[in-house]
């Protein structure tokens, strides 16, 4: 009887896929982001608002000599806009697509791998199902906005 053949694809093809992500919390919810779109932590500095700007530009701030628009995470997904970014809060500063830009966080949890479903969401440590975020996306949407008519 000939010994049954064990490849990686039929190890692998019931196993979720791994994702290293920052989990991070904007009211009472909790998301995650891939970390390979993290360029880093940051507490934000001076925020100027953007007259006429939609709800989903908070501000832009000077990191390091650049200019960063500040992005409200809540507003980019369609949801009521959160506080106004200050000085101090709490920022994931994201490139994506070219596009170097802040999401204002009210706190960041933790580093870690976590296990994606195919709903998109991975789950934490507890068990629970956090929104995987797509950056590429919120940028999008914050542009969509500032590209309306007002």
């Amino acid at each position: 009887m000939p010994a049954a053949r064990v490849t990686v694809a039929t190890v692998c093809s019931g196993v979720a896929e791994l994702r290293n992500v920052i989990v991070f919390t904007i009211g009472a919810a909790r998301y995650a982001l891939e970390l390979r779109w993290v360029r880093e932590v940051i507490s934000l500095g001076f925020v100027t608002t953007v007259p006429s700007a939609p709800s989903a530009i908070g501000g832009v701030c000077n990191l390091h000599g650049s200019i960063l628009p500040v992005l409200d995470v809540a507003a980019a997904l369609d949801l009521p806009a959160g506080p106004t970014a200050r000085q101090g809060d709490g920022a994931l500063v994201v490139e994506v697509d070219g596009m170097t830009c802040a999401l204002r966080v009210d706190q960041v949890d933790h580093v870690a791998s976590l296990h994606e479903r195919e709903d998109g969401h991975v789950i934490d440590t507890t068990g629970r199902p956090l929104t995987l975020l797509d950056p590429s996306k919120l940028v999008r949407r914050a542009l969509e906005l500032v590209s309306e008519p007002s």
